[in-house]
Formats: structure tokens, sequence, C-alpha cells
């Protein structure tokens, strides 16, 4: 692009160069393309700070987040944690939870899955870790 309006700056200085207003055409130009590269990209500059920057949730959503371990207290020993943040658009929720000794592999992934399952209903897509 820059170099097409480099060019194309400079045909219209040298097709105008007998006029006093072709000293202008480069930086008319000039201020045009970065005038429509800044309209273009602001939004693209935008969407990546919002995706590079970590957001809390509010109070209520982590309240949904307890309700649901709560209805899950049998399947685990304890709950140490619940980290819950935005990064960008997407919800993650680390889950920092201790399991009883006799706790299957099986067992820790079909709560995981449940989890998973239940929070997404509620809270929409979400990114659910179990920190064992």
């Amino acid at each position: 692009a820059f170099d097409i309006s480099t060019l194309v700056s400079l045909l219209f200085i040298w097709i105008f160069r007998n006029y006093l207003f072709s000293w202008y055409i480069a930086p008319i130009l000039s201020l045009a393309i970065a005038l429509v590269f800044t309209f273009f990209y602001s939004k693209h500059i935008k969407n990546a700070i919002d995706e590079l920057s970590d957001r809390t949730l509010p109070e209520n959503v982590q309240f949904k987040i307890l309700k649901v371990l709560a209805k899950h207290e049998k399947e685990y020993e304890y709950f140490d944690d619940v980290k819950s943040h935005y990064n960008g658009s997407q919800l993650i929720i680390d889950i920092v939870i201790c399991f009883f000794d006799n706790t299957t592999y099986e067992e820790i992934a079909s709560l995981k899955q449940t989890l998973q399952s239940e929070l997404s209903e509620i809270l929409g897509e979400c990114v659910v870790s179990l920190i064992i």
C-alpha cells in the first residue's frame, strides 16, 4: 500500500509539476493514508489489548461457581481456592481441589467434565481446570 501510494503521489506531482499545489500532494496523500490505517487498525489494537488483559469476574458469577462446587462436595475432600478471570473474551476457571486418597483418576476426570458442562451451561463457554 505504501509503495502504491508513493507511486501515485509521484505521478500526481509529476503531472501537476507546473502548479503550486503539487508541493502539497505528497503530504496530503500521506495524511489520508495514515487516517485510513488508523481507522482500520484501531479496532484490531483494541481487540489485542482486550486479549492481553485479564479481568476479574463479577461477584455474582463467582458465587455461581461456588454453588456448582457445593453441589458436588461429596466427590472431593475440600477445595482450597477458586481462581476465575477473563483472559480477553475467554472465561478461565482454575479450581485448586483436594480429593480423597482412594479417588481414582477416572472419577477425577468425570468430575472435571461434570463441572465443565455445568459451569458452561450457567456461564457460557468457559475453560475449567482442576489443580490437584
